[in-house]
């Protein structure tokens, strides 16, 4: 036999790639599971995204948040917030010193439980940071809410 037929011979056997008998994509993963998976992998994305809008969003909120508290400083509630001039000093500030336990806890959280979980673990201070922003009525919820979204 040449070279030619034993080549020829070998690519007779080859089977297609085929599971098991009865095989089907349904019959491993169902419907519903395969939803479930779309759906998580979704958020997920969605949250990556979230942490690295917000990162982005915290960065300049300051500078615009000062500027306009010093023009319309009345809240969703009609409550008027006035900061005094160590209060705005704080507001710049209280974002990288809100970084700095952040990191850390990042990082803990990372080599304990993984990049994916400690993400969805993280994004939940930053998103009850924000609410306080929103939903400040003194500027004491203003300044938490600002040191606490970096966590």
């Amino acid at each position: 036999m040449d070279v030619n037929g034993d080549v020829a011979g070998r690519l007779s056997v080859i089977e297609p790639l085929t599971g098991p008998e009865g095989y089907t994509p349904d019959t491993l993963e169902t419907r519903t599971a395969r939803n479930l998976r779309v759906c998580k992998q979704v958020f997920m994305v969605f949250a990556v995204s979230l942490c690295h809008l917000s990162l982005a969003a915290i960065a300049m909120w300051p500078n615009t948040a000062l500027s306009d508290l010093r023009r319309d400083n009345t809240t969703m509630y009609g409550n008027a917030i006035s900061l005094t001039s160590t209060e705005m000093d704080m507001l710049g500030s209280l974002v990288p010193a809100g970084s700095v336990p952040g990191t850390c806890l990042g990082a803990i959280f990372v080599s304990s439980i993984g990049r994916r979980r400690s993400i969805m673990v993280l994004l939940l201070p930053t998103v009850v940071g924000w609410g306080m922003i929103a939903f400040a009525v003194n500027p004491a919820m203003i300044l938490f809410g600002s040191g606490d979204h970096l966590f």
